[in-house]
């Protein structure tokens, strides 16, 4: 393991900490709609890879994350977990952070962005208006036995279509 020279682990940089603690913070305030990843997956497999897109306001303030997997050629980018603050919702936040993987996503060449949401909140119709597609419900043995949507948006077009 590297060390810091006095054989210590090297620290973080603590503006990721700090990413990672607002995005945890957000993810507890919204857990009832939200599926759960505890605060060290948000660290080690999103914050610390930068894996996240952090929507700020026109102040420069935190107001949502969308947290998403590896982005490689000709694959499909899987959306984690996406959040906006709820006072802060219907104001385009939500789509602005889409957009910025939707261009990360297009300039490393991934094939699609692929999310699952749960059917009793409003996520479905807000993806489908971003322009993802329905491909299936899913009805997995979850505590609150609701349906959950697979749902993708294609990035690159089929070759007959360029």
């Amino acid at each position: 393991r590297p060390t810091d020279g006095w054989g210590r682990p090297p620290q973080r940089p603590l503006r990721l900490r700090m990413i990672a603690s607002w995005i945890s913070g957000l993810h507890r305030e919204n857990s009832d709609a939200l599926g759960f990843i505890p605060m060290p997956t948000i660290d080690r497999q999103y914050v610390q890879q930068g894996r996240y897109v952090l929507q700020k306001d026109a102040k420069g303030r935190n107001v949502g994350y969308l947290l998403h997997g590896v982005i490689a050629p000709g694959r499909s980018v899987v959306l984690s977990q996406a959040c906006i603050q709820h006072e802060k919702r219907l104001k385009g936040f939500g789509e602005e952070a889409v957009s910025a993987l939707v261009d990360r996503s297009k300039k490393s060449g991934a094939s699609s962005i692929r999310l699952r949401c749960a059917e009793d909140t409003s996520a479905v119709k807000f993806w489908k208006h971003l322009g993802f597609n329905l491909e299936r419900w899913e009805i997995p043995g979850n505590k609150r036995n609701r349906r959950i949507a697979v749902m993708s948006k294609p990035l690159m077009l089929p070759l007959f279509q360029q």
